[in-house]
C-alpha cells in the first residue's frame, strides 16, 4: 500500500500461532449488500505478505475444511416452566437471533412474585460439559457442575446458614458472595466492615474481595470448619431426594385458574393451499376488477396470487424470485379494472392487470447503497400504489434492496429516487397527509429501527428511532385535534408516540408523548381504532410476550390478555360484537370485547402469520395455505353468545 501505517491502523489485527494450517472466520458487523473481493495481509511493519483474489482462489477441497469443536452453550432449571423458541433473521443484524422464552403461571398475592432459575454453561475443547439444577427454596437453587454448590439470592431461606449478600455461591472448594458482608455457618464466620465481592478459594486458602470501586477490603475469618460446608450440602441433597422442601405449587393460567382442556378446534368454511406450500409474506385486499366486492392478494415463495372471497384461485403469477410484496391500484386509465404491482426478488417490479396477465415490468438497478458509483440490479423489497400528490393519478412507491426509495409512474418513468433512504430494507409503507398539505407522506418502517418519512415527491423529511430491530408502526389522532401522530414499535421492544410539528413532518420540533417498553419482546404488530366506544383511540400491540396489550391515547395499559405464546396477528372486528381478534404462534385466536371485559379461545390448529377480514370472514394466512372463518361461527364456537 501506498500508506502501510494507514495501512496498520485501519486493519484487525490477527494473532497466528504454529506452524498447522490456520482458520481464519471474517463476518461484517452488520448484512450489507456487498461481497468480500480481496483479503489482504500485512506483516507488523505494513509489509504486503499475502493477498487472496475472491476471481482466482481454487475452491476448496474436503483437506482445507477446518474441523471446528461446536460453540455451544447448555441451559439448565430446576422448575417447570413454559418454554418457547422463536428463531428470526432480523435484517439489520448480521447474524440470526434465537430466543429461548420462559414463563411460570401463578396465583399471586400483592407483592408476590414468580421467580426462574437457570444455569448457562459452555462446552468444553474436550467435550459436553453438563450442570445439573435443583430448587430446595424460594431464592436457592443446589447445583452439580462436578461437585455440589449451594447458589442462593438474599433473604434466601437455608437451615443452618446465614448470609448477608446479594447472591452466595458455596461449595466444598470455593465461596463467593457478591456485595455481601457476613457469612455465618454453625461456628465459622466471615466478615468484612464494607460490603464487597469476595473469592475465597478454599483449597489454596486464599480470599479476594473489593469494593465495587475495585478497592481491597479487609475480611476476617473465624472458627473455619470446611467440614460444615460439605455437611450442609450434603444435608441438602438428602432432604431432595426426600422430595420434602420440592415446590410443588401446580402451574395455573394467569387469571388463577387451573389451565383447562382447550375446547374442540373450529372448522374453517374453506381452505386453499398454495403452491408448494412456500413462505407466506403478505396479504392484502383490492377490488380488481371494480364490482364492489374486495379480492385477496397474495404474495408466498415465487408467486403472487388473487384470491376470490369464496376461496377461489382467481390467477396465480409465477416470478424468478421470491415475491415479496403485492399491491393493488388504478394505474393505466383506459384498462379495465385495477393493476397489481409486484415486488420480487428477481430484481424486477411487474405490473399485472386485473387478471394476473404481465402488463411490463421493470429492473431495479443502482449502485451499492454507501458509494456513488457503480450499476447493478437489485431485489425490490416493498410496494405500493397510492396517489401521493392527490392528482387523481396513482403513482407506485418501491423500496429497494440498496435502501433506496423510487417513485415511478405507470410506464415506469421516475418520479423520484432517494438514496439512503431505508435503511436494510423497507417493510411497510404507510401514507397520509400528516402536514395538511392535501397530499400525501410517506412513512416507511424499516429493518434498523426507525420509520423514515418523506414527502409526496420523495423528499427526505425525517427518520423516527426507537431500538435496532424491525419496525411497525400505525398512524392515529391520539389527541383529536384533527392531526395525526406516530405510534412506532422495534422487535427488540421499544414502543414510541410521537406528535409531529405543526405544518411540516420534520424530527425537529417533534415531541415524544409517550413510551411503552413492551419488556423487552417484539412488537408483532399495531392496531389503532376506538375500540371501547368512548370517543378515543385505543392502540392495540401484539406482543412477543404473548400478552395483547391495550393502550389509551396516553400510552397507559387500559387492559391486557395474556393469550398465549408470542401474539403474531390482532385485527379489528367491524358489525360484530367482538370487537378485537388476535392469534399466538400456536394458532390460538382471542375474540375480545373493546373493553377487555370479555375474551373467548378458540384453537385453530393452524400457525398463523397474517390475518385479514374480509366479508364476515377471518381470513388466515398460513406457510403453505390460507384459510378462512365465519366470524358469526367463531362467535358462536366460543359461546359468546351464551355470555349474558
Amino acid at each position: 500500500p501506498a500508506d502501510p501505517a494507514g495501512a496498520l491502523r485501519s486493519a484487525v489485527p490477527v494473532k497466528l500461532t504454529g506452524t498447522k494450517r490456520q482458520l481464519i472466520s471474517l463476518a461484517l458487523r452488520e448484512r450489507p449488500p456487498v461481497r468480500i473481493d480481496r483479503l489482504l495481509f500485512f506483516d507488523r511493519t505494513g509489509h504486503l505478505r499475502l493477498s487472496l483474489e475472491a476471481e482466482e482462489a481454487s475452491n476448496p477441497t474436503e483437506a482445507d475444511i477446518a474441523v471446528v469443536p461446536a460453540k455451544r452453550f447448555w441451559i439448565e432449571w430446576p422448575d417447570a416452566p413454559e418454554l418457547t423458541v422463536k428463531r428470526s433473521h432480523p435484517k439489520g443484524i448480521v447474524v440470526p437471533v434465537c430466543k429461548l422464552y420462559q414463563r411460570m403461571s401463578r396465583r399471586l398475592r400483592a407483592g408476590e412474585s414468580v421467580e426462574l432459575a437457570n444455569v448457562l454453561s459452555t462446552d468444553k475443547a474436550s467435550g459436553s460439559h453438563r450442570c445439573s439444577l435443583e430448587r430446595i427454596g424460594r431464592g436457592a437453587v443446589l447445583l452439580d457442575a462436578g461437585e455440589p454448590a449451594l447458589c442462593a439470592l438474599r433473604d434466601a431461606k437455608v437451615d443452618g446458614l446465614a448470609f448477608d449478600a446479594e447472591m452466595l455461591y458455596l461449595s466444598p472448594t470455593r465461596i463467593a458472595w457478591a456485595d455481601g458482608r457476613t457469612l455465618r455457618l454453625d461456628a465459622w464466620r466471615i466478615a468484612s466492615r464494607t460490603a464487597c465481592n469476595l473469592e475465597f478459594d478454599l483449597t489454596g486458602k486464599k480470599i479476594i474481595a473489593r469494593s465495587a470501586d475495585g478497592k481491597p477490603v479487609k475480611v476476617q475469618t473465624t472458627g473455619r470448619s470446611d467440614r460444615a460446608v460439605r455437611e450442609l450440602l450434603d444435608r441438602l441433597r438428602k432432604s431432595l431426594h426426600a422430595g420434602d422442601q420440592r415446590d410443588t405449587t401446580p402451574t395455573r393460567s394467569s387469571s388463577g385458574r387451573q389451565r383447562a382442556a382447550p375446547p374442540a378446534s373450529v372448522r374453517p368454511t374453506w381452505r386453499l393451499e398454495l403452491a408448494g406450500g412456500a413462505p407466506l409474506r403478505r396479504l392484502k385486499q383490492a377490488d380488481l376488477d371494480g364490482d364492489g366486492r374486495f379480492e385477496l392478494l397474495v404474495a408466498h415463495g415465487n408467486r403472487a396470487c388473487a384470491v376470490s372471497a369464496a376461496g377461489r384461485l382467481l390467477w396465480s403469477y409465477s416470478l424468478a424470485g421470491p415475491c415479496y410484496d403485492i399491491e393493488a391500484g388504478e394505474l393505466v386509465a383506459d384498462r379495465p379494472g385495477r393493476e397489481v404491482a409486484v415486488a420480487g426478488g428477481d430484481t424486477y417490479v411487474h405490473l399485472l392487470d386485473a387478471r394476473g396477465k404481465l402488463v411490463s415490468k421493470h429492473q431495479i438497478r443502482g449502485a451499492v447503497w454507501n458509494q456513488n458509483f457503480g450499476d447493478r440490479p437489485w431485489q425490490a423489497d416493498t410496494v405500493g400504489v397510492r396517489d401521493l400528490d392527490r392528482d387523481g393519478t396513482n403513482e407506485i412507491l418501491v423500496g429497494t434492496q440498496n435502501y433506496e426509495l423510487h417513485l415511478y409512474d405507470a410506464r415506469w418513468r421516475m418520479l423520484a429516487r432517494t438514496r439512503r433512504a431505508v435503511l436494510h430494507g423497507s417493510i411497510d409503507f404507510l401514507t397520509a397527509d400528516a402536514d395538511g398539505d392535501g397530499k400525501l407522506e410517506i412513512f416507511a418502517t424499516d429493518h434498523y429501527g426507525r420509520v423514515q418519512a418523506f414527502e409526496h415527491d420523495g423528499t427526505k423529511a425525517a427518520a423516527f428511532y426507537t431500538s435496532i430491530g424491525d419496525m411497525q408502526a400505525t398512524l392515529v389522532d391520539l389527541d383529536g385535534d384533527g392531526r395525526i401522530e406516530l405510534v412506532y414499535g422495534s422487535s427488540t421492544g421499544d414502543l414510541v408516540a410521537t406528535k409531529l410539528p405543526p405544518g411540516r413532518v420534520s424530527g425537529r420540533g417533534a415531541k415524544t408523548l409517550w413510551r411503552f417498553d413492551n419488556f423487552g419482546y417484539a412488537v408483532n404488530r399495531l392496531r389503532a381504532a376506538d375500540l371501547d366506544a368512548d370517543g378515543k383511540p385505543e392502540v392495540a400491540v401484539a406482543s412477543g410476550s404473548g400478552y395483547l396489550y391495550v393502550l389509551d391515547s396516553g400510552g397507559k395499559v387500559e387492559w391486557q390478555d395474556r393469550a398465549g405464546t408470542d401474539i403474531v396477528e390482532t385485527v379489528l372486528l367491524h358489525d360484530a360484537p367482538a370487537r378485537l381478534a388476535y392469534l399466538d404462534l400456536g394458532g390460538t385466536l382471542t375474540l375480545a370485547s373493546g373493553d377487555g371485559s370479555l375474551r373467548k379461545r378458540l384453537p385453530l390448529a393452524i400457525a398463523p402469520r397474517v390475518a385479514s377480514v374480509l366479508r364476515g370472514t377471518l381470513v388466515i394466512g398460513s406457510d403453505g395455505h390460507l384459510s378462512a372463518f365465519s366470524i358469526r361461527e367463531l362467535l358462536q364456537a366460543s359461546g359468546w353468545s351464551r355470555t349474558k
